[in-house]
């Protein structure tokens, strides 16, 4: 992992989620990401399926807003459910930044990328991207957040 604050590129391995997912605006995700993340934790007792990372948002935009799904990597494939999907995001090269910190400042820490991305001659547009929460802290401005953009599927 690099610095906070720093860009760069990171080749990434493919990760077996369990998800919930919806269609939502920019400005919907903040008002919207606890309820889909108690979506996931609430199935995971009764699923057999064990938890193996940390919490994970993805966003891949659509014409219609973002197709945002959340939950958290797993031990092994399952059925869909009505409310919780099991999807692999994809392995490839990616960028890549950390933010520590209060979520609400998240936006700074994507406009750094954006920026670098740009410097870089990198094109993000309609990209996937996502984020991986490390260990919440009791003190919010210690969060750590990774922040991923997927630039070239293997």
């Amino acid at each position: 992992m690099n610095a906070t604050g720093a860009c760069t590129w990171v080749e990434c391995e493919p990760q077996l989620l369990a998800v919930s997912e919806a269609l939502v605006q920019q400005a919907q995700i903040s008002k919207r990401i606890i309820a889909m993340f108690d979506i996931v934790y609430g199935w995971l007792p009764h699923s057999g399926i064990r938890q193996t990372g940390h919490n994970y948002a993805i966003y891949q935009p659509t014409p219609a807003g973002l197709l945002m799904q959340v939950g958290f990597p797993i031990s092994e494939r399952f059925d869909d459910t009505g409310a919780v999907k099991c999807i692999t995001l994809k392995a490839g090269r990616a960028v890549h930044t950390a933010h520590i910190g209060e979520y609400s400042a998240l936006s700074a820490a994507y406009r750094r990328l954006q920026a670098w991305c740009a410097q870089q001659a990198v094109d993000t547009n309609g990209k996937i991207s996502w984020e991986v929460y490390g260990d919440p802290s009791n003190e919010p401005s210690k969060n750590r957040t990774d922040i991923y953009i997927l630039v070239e599927s293997a």
